[in-house]
């Protein structure tokens, strides 16, 4: 049944190459007549029985794995920076070397998570272990060491440590002002004294 099934496809994409290499259209409805008619017509041993149609199992297992694929492109590019090759290639030929190397190395692994700047989730992805694991935190620390804090001194050891303040040099004596000259009033001009004759007696 399977056998006259498949031939029975295998001619309808005949038809369906003629159709694409001629442009003639008519042909559409022999294959079609062969996807339905055909495959039908193929099955001889009687189907019985509830089929159940559920959602595709395909479609399912890529949502689920949705956040690991991406762990593992995140993962690749950050790859790719330190060994100057593309993502695909360490996704297909690197990353099996990469986590044999991480699990059995520890300067490897520090130098590793160093170099890519990986995080944790990164390098368990890459190791395969869990994110609490005691190798994962011992790496993320010798790679990422802390900063030293500065110890707080006391305030009597500041106080002892600043040095006294210096004497504030005293302030020379203003001068006295000086006198301001008076000036001279300036004195009143003579009136001019007429001279002209105001009458015939006058001399």
């Amino acid at each position: 049944d399977l056998a006259a099934a498949y031939d029975a496809l295998s001619k309808a994409d005949v038809h369906l190459g003629r159709v694409s290499k001629r442009m003639y259209y008519g042909l559409w409805k022999y294959a079609s007549d062969m996807m339905v008619d055909g495959i039908v017509n193929s099955l001889k041993t009687p189907i019985s029985g509830f089929a159940r149609v559920n959602f595709p199992n395909y479609l399912s297992k890529m949502s689920r794995s949705r956040s690991s694929r991406q762990n593992r492109k995140d993962l690749a590019d950050k790859l790719c920076v330190i060994t100057h090759t593309s993502a695909n290639r360490v996704l297909n030929e690197s990353m099996d070397y990469f986590r044999t190397m991480c699990i059995n190395d520890v300067g490897f692994r520090v130098t590793l998570v160093r170099e890519a700047d990986l995080e944790a989730d990164e390098l368990a992805f890459l190791m395969g272990c869990k994110i609490d694991d005691k190798r994962i935190k011992t790496a993320m620390d010798l790679a990422h060491p802390p900063e030293p804090k500065e110890k707080k001194t006391s305030t009597r050891s500041k106080k002892a440590a600043e040095p006294a303040p210096a004497a504030k040099p005293k302030e020379a004596p203003a001068p006295a002002p000086e006198p301001k000259a008076e000036t001279p009033e300036p004195k009143p001009e003579p009136k001019p004294v007429d001279r002209r004759q105001k009458s015939l007696f006058d001399f």
